[in-house]
């Protein structure tokens, strides 16, 4: 019986490296777009007007992405319609979203850019990117400091435990 306890060679553990700071690196530039999207809609979206909860859905029921945002709506894609008031330059009368926790005749705040009214976002929805983009930096940090701790083993040598080899002498 050959006595075979050395593990894994280095290309097999260098590679275990390389993929945990691939990952680390893949969800730090996810945060980074994340947080580059949040800033963007808080810099640009500074006019507001306010729209009320006309109705909710309740149940889903699986919708074409391609249909109309009535349809979805209907269908339970989305699960709440907001009646929007009346603004000069905000063009859009209904808005359809998924928000949780909102019911019907609750008021809600519409951030949009006074550049682009196309451009808006839901006072309860634009936080989502924030918190996105912290755990996107939190796990990508945890996978460097992963990926760095498995490179010092790595690179490890084994201890000779007080041993000489003849054949290097």
């Amino acid at each position: 019986m050959s006595d075979n306890k050395k593990g894994a060679s280095r290309s097999a553990k260098m590679f275990c490296v390389g993929l945990v700071a691939f990952f680390g690196l893949i969800f730090v530039c996810g945060g980074i777009f994340m947080m580059h999207r949040y800033n963007g809609f808080k810099e640009k979206c500074t006019a507001v007007v306010n729209g009320t909860v006309e109705r909710e859905v309740v149940g889903r029921v699986h919708a074409d992405d391609l249909a109309s945002p009535e349809y979805r709506y209907a269908a339970g894609k989305f699960n709440i319609l907001i009646n929007v008031e009346d603004d000069a330059v905000f063009r859009h009368k209904n808005i359809y979203a998924e928000i949780n926790g909102r019911k019907a005749g609750d008021a809600i705040s519409i951030y949009y850019s006074p550049d682009d009214p196309d451009l808006y976002y839901l006072s309860d929805r634009v936080d989502n990117d924030r918190t996105a983009a912290i755990f996107a930096f939190a796990a990508g940090g945890a996978m460097f400091v992963g990926a760095a701790f498995l490179l010092r083993l790595a690179l490890k040598t084994p201890k000779d435990n007080g041993k000489v080899d003849l054949r290097k002498i």
